[in-house]
């Protein structure tokens, strides 16, 4: 399975034509110039991209949930956003391929998923140097 497609299963793509974007966004820093939204249960995410001030496009990638607040008795959305930009795309994909693998890795034991997510994995850094 092609792990860069692999959102699409289940998204429902907009685009905006850049020139309407821009109309629509000319007091904001950045401009929306495509949405693709991923409905998933009680989440939903939100793969934008923007254009700087300079013209660079970048990704956001929002994992939008809702949930109930009690005790301001209503629901609310909490929102997490990641900003990916185009030189980190090629890591970015390796690292979350790797990890999709891991996960949909059947029939092997422990250690030979251990070994297979290490080969696919190119950086040096680990969970613990984040703290996680």
């Amino acid at each position: 399975m092609n792990y860069y497609n692999y959102f699409n299963i289940f998204a429902l793509t907009s685009s905006k034509s850049q020139n309407t974007a821009m109309e629509e966004s000319s007091n904001r820093n950045n401009v929306d110039i495509y949405t693709n939204i991923i409905k998933a249960g009680k989440r939903t995410y939100f793969f934008d991209v923007k254009l700087t001030k300079s013209g660079e496009k970048y990704l956001t990638i929002t994992e939008s949930k809702r949930r109930f607040d009690e005790e301001l008795d209503k629901f609310i959305y909490e929102k997490h956003k990641i900003f990916l930009y185009r030189e980190d795309f090629e890591n970015f994909i390796s690292g979350l391929t790797g990890a999709v693998a891991f996960i949909d890795a059947d029939g092997k034991g422990i250690d030979a998923e251990l070994s297979e997510a290490e080969a696919n994995n190119p950086s040096d850094l680990s969970a613990e140097d984040f703290g996680l």
